[in-house]
C-alpha cells in the first residue's frame, strides 16, 4: 500500500489495514490471468480489473474454497463505488488468491 492512498471512509481504511487473519477484514485483489481466461473462454468479458472483499479472516492465503468472504462494489458504510475509488494497483494487498 502506498502511503499517499485515500480511502472512501476510516471504517472502511481501518478494515483494509488489518492483517488477513483478523476478521472482519477488507481484501483489494487483482483478477488473476487465469480468472480472466477462464471467463473469456465462457464469453464473459470481466470488465474490471480489481475485486473487493470482505472476509472473515483467512490463515494462509485467500481462497475461494477455505475463505469466508463476500464479493462487494460498494463501502458497507458509506456507500462509495469501490472500483471508482481503489482503481490502481497500489491498493492490491491480496495477490494469492484462487479466482
Amino acid at each position: 500500500m502506498s502511503k499517499d492512498n485515500i480511502f472512501c471512509c476510516e471504517r472502511l481504511k481501518g478494515l483494509y489495514n488489518i492483517g488477513n487473519e483478523y476478521k472482519p477484514n477488507f481484501r483489494v485483489i487483482l483478477n488473476s490471468d487465469e480468472f480472466i481466461n477462464q471467463h473469456l473462454r465462457r464469453g464473459i468479458k470481466i470488465d474490471r480489473e480489481f475485486r473487493f472483499i470482505i472476509t472473515q479472516g483467512y490463515s494462509k492465503h485467500l481462497s475461494s474454497k477455505e475463505t469466508d468472504s463476500m464479493f462487494i462494489n460498494n463501502c458497507p458504510f458509506c456507500g462509495a463505488k469501490l472500483n471508482e475509488m481503489y482503481n490502481n494497483k497500489s491498493y492490491i494487498n491480496e495477490v494469492n488468491h484462487s479466482w
